[in-house]
């Protein structure tokens, strides 16, 4: 498993249960994301929610490398709130100041450039 695969994983192990997460992955073909995703009213941006089962989904694929590469953005919500913009693949993004980081996510993560914590949200 490379970095950006690793930060995104970490990324969604922070983020809570009930969460959205929009996407921008045009050419997108990945069935079983594919079948997990809804429509938005957004044109550009496709959701999943992310139950215990979809974060499972969502860090296998990863895993397997079939899913990250094909996106250009991302945002995770909750309650309307953005946690997380997500860019290139999520090769890197800005975090919401609202989540509490854990010490080894900072040291691996914000210290190394892959993240920022965002000073808006």
């Amino acid at each position: 498993m490379n970095e950006e695969q690793s930060f995104f994983i970490s990324v969604l192990n922070l983020i809570p249960v009930g969460s959205f997460l929009f996407i921008q992955a045009p050419s997108l073909e990945v069935e079983s994301i594919l079948n997990v995703m809804k429509e938005t009213e957004n044109e550009y941006f496709k959701s999943i929610e992310l139950t215990p089962e979809n974060k499972r989904l969502l860090i296998n694929e990863i895993k397997l490398g079939n899913f990250q590469n094909y996106i250009h953005l991302t945002e995770i919500r909750h309650n309307k709130q953005l946690l997380f913009q997500g860019f290139d693949g999520v090769e890197f993004g800005i975090i919401s100041n609202r989540i509490s980081l854990p010490k080894e996510f900072i040291l691996k993560y914000i210290n190394d450039n892959f993240c920022s914590i965002s000073k808006d949200w």
